[in-house]
């Protein structure tokens, strides 16, 4: 039987040219195919809304069974596991530069791009050991002290929870990885860095 996971998260959301604030909390289950259900809930004093993505963290259990693992695979192998990675860092320093000549290209601002190709960059804020969802899930605008019942889907990669975390073929995705909310705001700051950072040539 899957098993469903919760999580929960609180993002403030304040409303610019108003006196009061959004407080939106988020009460959230994942599913082992990627499957969200979220519950927002708006506890401010004005109207509001969130977005966020997901991020799943590696833990320490997970990761000492994927050394385990490379071990046991011969010389060529392991080879050809340091390429995969060595690729996939070329391929975030090579989205990093393309971000960069898109936006002088277009004449628009770095934000901007962001907002736009965010599903497609994801990638360049998450770490070595760990996957940023693709899609996100919003509330929509919650008046104060309203709820909203959301559904959705999320892929990492293109795979599923399970299929990034899972230890045994009977386990779940909870027993290899840790998961979080973030919210846009912070993630798009995260790819920013990312591609500022990353050198012209």
């Amino acid at each position: 039987m899957k098993k469903t996971y919760w999580f929960a998260m609180v993002a403030c959301v304040a409303i610019a040219g108003c006196g009061g604030k959004a407080e939106i909390t988020s009460d959230c289950s994942l599913k082992e195919g990627g499957d969200v259900q979220c519950t927002f809930k708006n506890k401010g004093n004005d109207k509001g809304s969130v977005c966020e993505h997901f991020v799943l963290a590696k833990k320490p259990e997970r990761l000492a069974k994927e050394q385990e693992a490379k071990g046991k695979y011969n010389e060529n192998w392991q080879r050809v596991l340091d390429l995969v990675a060595a690729q996939a860092k070329v391929s975030k320093i090579n989205a990093a530069k393309s971000a960069k000549e898109e936006v002088k290209t277009k004449g628009i601002t770095l934000d901007k791009y962001i907002a736009e190709q965010r599903a497609g960059l994801v990638s360049l804020a998450a770490g070595d050991n760990s996957y940023i969802s693709s899609g996100e899930v919003c509330s929509g605008i919650i008046d104060a002290n309203g709820t909203r019942e959301i559904k959705g889907m999320v892929t990492f990669m293109g795979k599923s929870p399970y299929e990034l975390c899972a230890m045994t073929d009977e386990g779940g995705w909870a027993d290899g990885c840790n998961l979080t909310p973030i919210a846009v705001s912070d993630l798009d700051k995260n790819i920013k860095k990312a591609i500022e950072a990353t050198p012209d040539k």
